[in-house]
């Protein structure tokens, strides 16, 4: 080789493809520019298990009280007596998971009924645990129609002034109402429901 002026080396040249500073890939170039996370729209129905928390205001029909006493009177036997009673309005509040299997619902559901008696000291207090089955209907991308059927059993307590009545019971309901879906994990439902216990 040999010298160049003033000591300085030749400056470097890339005209070989095998000395040449590697280009980036095209493909790499586009993907730079692209965001890091997509989040891809879908249904906001979100199918699979839930659990619910429910707050109603109960308007009970009147409703009474059976029993049995011994009569006094010759033969011994036993008489079934009666007493209607009427009730204000009151209130619910309960628990409830489910599964959404898309327009199907599966709920076990336990709650607590309460509501004092209307005239003269008194309450009812309705423990229910009920298993319901509810077709849903959508409307819009955001509401449901809904309507279920539920059965199950409960421990009613009724007190009528000093006298205090208890028995466990098969009860029932009716629902009907609409459901709201505010995300894809939080809804709204709005429902009446007819429920019956003896």
């Amino acid at each position: 080789s040999w010298p160049t002026p003033g000591g300085r080396l030749p400056a470097p040249r890339y005209d070989s493809p095998d000395t040449s500073p590697p280009k980036p890939d095209p493909d790499e170039r586009s993907a730079t520019k692209l965001p890091t996370s997509i989040k891809p729209e879908g249904p906001l129905r979100s199918e699979g298990y839930y659990l619910g928390f429910v707050v109603a205001q109960v308007i009970p029909n009147n409703g009474g009280v059976r029993w049995e006493e011994n009569n006094p009177a010759p033969p011994p036997s036993m008489v079934s007596k009666s007493k209607n009673l009427a009730f204000d309005n009151g209130y619910m509040v309960g628990l409830l998971l489910g599964k959404d299997f898309g327009f199907v619902r599966m709920e076990a559901e336990h709650s607590i009924l309460h509501y004092e008696k209307a005239r003269g000291n008194g309450l009812a207090e309705i423990h229910p645990t009920t298993v319901r089955v509810i077709l849903d209907k959508e409307l819009t991308e955001r509401l449901d129609f809904r309507f279920g059927i539920g059965a199950g059993i409960d421990l009613a307590k009724i007190t009528d002034g000093a006298k205090n009545y208890r028995d466990v019971s098969f009860c029932y309901e009716f629902l009907t109402g609409l459901g709201v879906r505010l995300n894809e994990g939080l809804a709204l439902n709005l429902d009446y429901r007819y429920f019956l216990t003896a």
